[in-house]
């Protein structure tokens, strides 16, 4: 026995055919037809338990509808990646704090903190710092360059 299926409606051609009709279906459904199947047979107090439940709770009924094992492979992956990435940045932060603390020599004035990795401004005060530090090393320079003169002016007299 061949089954036939025709698709028609408003403003659209129709289709005609078992498969194309199925496959317009699943297109709109989002679903194909063992997953509308079960959803339809959820029972009505699972399906308020999957509204009201958490994210495990949630997983594990949608892994009794669907097969979500690929994406609960990627979710444990990307979380395992995130937590390492965390280890990582503390380490880092820890790191960086302690160089800051026993190896960087702030100006007079400066306080420590402005300058450790989570400072919501660490950026512009680096920037900052290094601008005044910047401004500082040229009197500097014109200071030797003055001291230069005068050594020479003596040298000569």
């Amino acid at each position: 026995m061949q089954i036939s299926a025709v698709m028609t409606g408003e403003g659209l051609t129709p289709l005609e055919g078992a498969t194309r009709v199925t496959a317009r279906c699943e297109e709109l459904l989002g679903l194909n037809a063992e997953q509308f199947r079960r959803i339809v047979m959820l029972a009505q107090g699972e399906f308020r338990e999957f509204l009201r439940a958490g994210s495990d709770k949630k997983n594990e009924i949608l892994g009794r509808l669907f097969d979500n094992t690929e994406y609960l492979r990627f979710q444990n992956l990307l979380g395992s990646v995130r937590d390492s990435l965390r280890k990582q940045r503390a380490q880092r932060e820890t790191q960086v704090r302690t160089v800051m603390e026993t190896s960087f020599r702030l100006p007079e004035g400066e306080r420590g903190e402005d300058y450790l990795p989570g400072h919501p401004h660490l950026a512009e005060n680096l920037t900052a710092l290094a601008e005044r530090e910047s401004a500082g090393l040229m009197e500097l320079r014109q200071e030797k360059e003055r001291s230069g003169a005068l050594v020479e002016e003596l040298k000569h007299r």
